[in-house]
């Protein structure tokens, strides 16, 4: 877990600076709290993995079906492997999300090129009664 404060809060955004974490990457080391949690996972973490998932839950609103979810990789291998890796999970959905990303965001700067690395968002939503 990148963010206990914003899970202990209920929030996606981290009560100390009122930031989504996961608009930050690659972060800053001199930044807000979420920019600094999101620097360390660039700096300390990622150098260390070959495949990273990036797990996601969406709120009361929200009603889907579980889904790996992947951003489009320029390199036709290791996109050609995302596919297959996502595909394995046999979730109801596999998505190849083709869309101008929101800076920030995690899975997009991990997908970016010299990255080298298997990025996923999974996704699970639930209704919250």
């Amino acid at each position: 877990m990148l963010n206990p404060p914003a899970v202990r809060a209920w929030s996606r955004n981290t009560p100390v600076d009122g930031s989504n974490l996961n608009r930050m990457f690659p972060g800053r080391a001199d930044g807000s709290v979420s920019e600094r949690i999101a620097d360390a996972v660039c700096r300390m973490l990622v150098p260390e993995a070959d495949t990273i998932f990036d797990l996601h839950s969406m709120g009361p609103t929200w009603d889907s079906a579980p889904a790996v979810i992947t951003h489009p990789i320029a390199d036709a291998d290791l996109m050609a492997k995302t596919l297959r890796l996502g595909e394995s999970f046999k979730l109801p959905v596999t998505l190849l999300w083709e869309h101008n990303e929101t800076a920030g965001m995690f899975d997009s700067w991990g997908a970016s090129p010299g990255q080298g690395i298997y990025l996923y968002g999974i996704w699970w939503w639930h209704r919250c009664f």
